[in-house]
């Protein structure tokens, strides 16, 4: 993808830089990691930046930015193939374990030529560490005068601990590459240790236009953006809110809970267990997160970790302040720059529903830090971010 009205020179971008691919496992989802791609991709076209999109499987959610697969049968190479639900080996599988190989073997073929095929003009960025490991499964070996290899970890460092593959493949797989991003100061110089290679802390970028609506009034509704999966503590949040409004002064406020996921039934049966569940309402995914926020008082997350939550950069954009655990320092940057409400110690249930209560009391305060908020975002605005790109990648060039 390319625009032709370059802009570039406005940022002092690398003149040796014409072309960013970015390698995702899915695009596009309902995810924080999507818009992310969105946003960072988007951003680079309007300042006239060649973009690729490539995903390892195919996503969930259309988009019009155009994205080549590398396997296009994600449910042929995520099941077993040959062996059933107890471990018995089927020989009337067989055809579709020689096949799924052979898809598999193309599918890689592809991505290896592709990334191959690139100069030290490009910059391929990988947004997760499972990408770059298919790439080094596929064969693929760097080369002199071959593109410039960045990784990146959207969440936290101390997240790691809870996933020990994942602090395993890390230094594995980006170990000789040219470069890393975190979201966080204190987490670039963590994974730089772990790593060994040069770490650059670059915040994640707002939309570049975020389409504010006409409201003249907002409702008294507490919304959350975020996955139905386990780390986001869905079940922890509906307890709280239900626990915070049960003052008949805050009963008439609403909790809604936007996202998609396989936690969906779990949740659906935790909250008919609550008393005050007519103050929940789980309301699926939505392509409408401008309105969602137009109308809403305030932004709350009660995950387990946290790198840098879109969500909080998407609910400032509307003048809506954010409550979050203080699970990381991404999240500790990122609420202290925009004045919201950060609960400490993380995971702390009471703490949270007391900070909830409070600020569902004070509507004046509310506004007061939405609006702040509003304002403060202005930082996190493309521009800026893509300058610290320009900064990092000039840095690599110089380094090679």
């Amino acid at each position: 993808m390319k625009r032709e009205n370059r802009q570039a020179d406005d940022l002092s971008w690398p003149a040796k830089c014409t072309r960013v691919v970015i390698v995702a496992t899915r695009l596009f989802e309902a995810s924080g990691g999507s818009t992310f791609v969105r946003n960072f991709a988007t951003a680079l076209l309007e300042q006239g930046i060649e973009v690729e999109l490539i995903s390892v499987y195919p996503g969930s959610v259309d988009d019009s930015l155009p994205t080549t697969t590398v396997l296009r049968r994600e449910a042929l190479h995520r099941t077993a193939s040959v062996r059933d639900d107890r471990g018995r080996v089927r020989l009337a599988r067989l055809p579709i374990f020689v096949f799924k190989r052979f898809d598999r073997w193309r599918g890689l073929r592809r991505f290896k030529r592709q990334i191959d095929a690139y100069g030290d003009d490009t910059v391929v960025v990988f947004t997760h560490v499972f990408p770059r490991t298919l790439l080094r499964l596929s064969g693929y070996r760097r080369r002199a005068g071959g593109a410039l290899l960045v990784g990146q970890h959207h969440s936290s460092y101390e997240g790691l601990w809870s996933e020990p593959w994942l602090r395993e493949a890390l230094p594995r797989e980006f170990g000789h590459d040219d470069g890393f991003t975190a979201l966080s100061s204190e987490d670039a110089e963590l994974f730089e240790n772990l790593i060994g290679i040069p770490c650059f802390a670059i915040p994640n970028p707002t939309s570049p236009v975020a389409r504010v609506l006409p409201q003249p009034d907002r409702e008294d509704t507490v919304v959350a953006l975020a996955r139905y999966s386990g780390e986001k503590q869905i079940e922890m949040m509906m307890r709280i809110f239900v626990s915070a409004t049960a003052d008949p002064a805050l009963r008439h406020w609403r909790l809604r809970i936007y996202g998609e996921g396989n936690h969906r039934e779990i949740l659906e049966a935790e909250r008919s267990r609550l008393e005050g569940r007519e103050r929940v309402h789980l309301m699926g995914r939505t392509d409408e997160v401008d309105r969602v926020l137009e109308s809403a008082r305030l932004n709350i997350l009660t995950s387990r970790f946290e790198g840098f939550p879109m969500s909080v950069l998407e609910a400032a954009q509307h003048g809506v302040p954010s409550m979050v655990f203080d699970c990381s320092p991404g999240v500790r940057e990122l609420l202290g720059a925009l004045d919201g409400y950060l609960v400490t110690p993380a995971n702390d249930e009471v703490a949270f529903e007391t900070a909830l209560k409070l600020a569902l009391e004070d509507s004046a305060q509310l506004k007061e830090r939405g609006d702040f908020a509003r304002s403060a975002v202005r930082r996190f605005e493309p521009e800026a971010v893509l300058r610290k790109w320009a900064e990092m990648i000039e840095r690599i060039h110089r380094s090679r």
